[in-house]
C-alpha cells in the first residue's frame, strides 16, 4: 500500500475509500465469486461510513475520467489503522455476497443431485435387467454383476464429488487492496 491517491474535488475533507478486490473460490479452488468493494471511512478515526460496490464508488468519484495525483508520500498512520477494519467490513460484505450465491446455486444443485440419482437408478436396473435372463451359473454372475455395480457406484461417487465440489464455496474470501484514496481534513 503506497501513500494512496489524493483528490481535493470530489473526495469529502478527511474522507478515506479503501478498494479491495473479492474473490471466493468453490471447493476446486476456481474463482466463482468476485467483487469490488469499497470500504468508506469519515476522517481518521475508524468510523466505517459506508461499505458499497466500487461501482458506486466509482461512478461518485468518477473513476476513470477524472485524474487522481499519487503524490507516493509516505503512508499515514491512521490508514494503517483503518486498513484492519476495512479488511473486515469488506469480508463481511463478501460473505453476504456468498451467501446470495450459494442460495441461488442451491436448486441447481439439488436439481443436479436428482438427476445423478435417477441415471445411477437407471443404470442399476439396466445392470439387473442384464443379469436376469442370464443363464451361467449364480457365481459368476454374481461376480461379475458385483464388479459392474462397483463401476457404477465408483463413477457416480466421483461425479457426485465433482458437482458438490464445482457448486460449493469456500467460506474464507481472499482479499486484496486495489486502492486507497484520501483527502486530508
Amino acid at each position: 500500500m503506497s501513500g494512496g491517491a489524493t483528490s481535493d474535488t470530489l473526495l469529502e475533507p478527511g474522507e478515506v475509500v479503501m478498494v479491495f478486490q473479492g474473490t471466493i473460490p468453490n471447493q476446486k479452488g476456481v474463482p466463482v465469486v468476485q467483487e469490488w468493494v469499497a470500504v468508506r471511512f469519515a476522517g481518521t478515526g475508524l468510523n466505517v461510513v459506508d461499505v458499497e460496490a466500487f461501482e458506486a464508488v466509482a461512478e461518485r468519484l468518477q473513476l476513470g475520467r477524472k485524474p487522481y495525483a499519487n503524490p507516493n508520500d509516505a503512508i499515514p498512520e491512521h490508514l494503517r489503522k483503518q486498513l484492519p477494519y476495512a479488511v473486515g467490513k469488506a469480508n463481511d460484505y463478501l460473505m453476504r455476497c456468498a451467501e446470495r450465491w450459494t442460495a441461488r446455486m442451491q436448486p441447481e444443485l439439488q436439481a443436479q443431485r436428482e438427476r445423478l440419482k435417477r441415471l445411477r437408478g437407471r443404470q442399476v436396473e439396466q445392470l439387473e435387467l442384464s443379469y436376469a435372463n442370464d443363464q451361467r451359473p449364480q457365481q459368476i454372475k454374481e461376480k461379475r454383476r458385483l464388479a459392474q455395480q462397483k463401476a457404477i457406484d465408483v463413477r457416480f461417487d466421483d461425479h457426485e464429488r465433482f458437482v458438490n465440489e464445482v457448486m460449493t464455496i469456500e467460506p474464507a474470501p481472499y482479499l486484496k487492496v486495489v486502492a486507497v484514496l484520501h483527502r486530508e481534513a
